[in-house]
């Protein structure tokens, strides 16, 4: 768990900070984002607090006759696993996360109502 113990050099959050940049360098390539943008984006991946890689898990109730599950169709595994993508509707599903510092910008980054520049400005902040 390398955000619990605050390791900037673990190999799982290095190559995070890189798919991270990835997925920049995609949206300003297909023209979603301008390259003021994009560097700030880029600063962010390389250099934001690792407290926001805390995992995310959900968890899905799919013998629950009101959760209607609809697979993508592609099984996202390796060999002899079976993990799909999975469509849920808000409310079919709960959003679990541990929380060890109860960190305030990390909450504020769960709020739906967040504006993109408002979260731009607390993960610079955080940088």
């Amino acid at each position: 768990m390398p955000w619990k113990d605050k390791d900037d050099f673990d190999k799982y959050i290095n190559q995070t900070r890189l798919n991270l940049r990835k997925g920049v360098l995609k949206r300003y390539n297909d023209g979603h984002i301008k390259q003021n943008i994009k560097n700030y984006l880029n600063y962010i991946c390389d250099k934001v607090d690792i407290v926001f890689f805390y995992p995310i898990i959900y968890t899905v109730d799919i013998n629950n006759p009101c959760v209607s599950v609809k697979l993508s169709g592609t099984n996202w595994s390796a060999k002899g696993s079976q993990e799909y993508a999975v469509d849920l509707l808000e409310g079919e599903y709960d959003l679990l996360f541990l929380d060890f510092n109860g960190d305030t910008d990390f909450n504020q980054l769960k709020d739906k109502k967040l504006t993109p520049v408002n979260a731009l400005s607390i993960l610079m902040r955080r940088c």
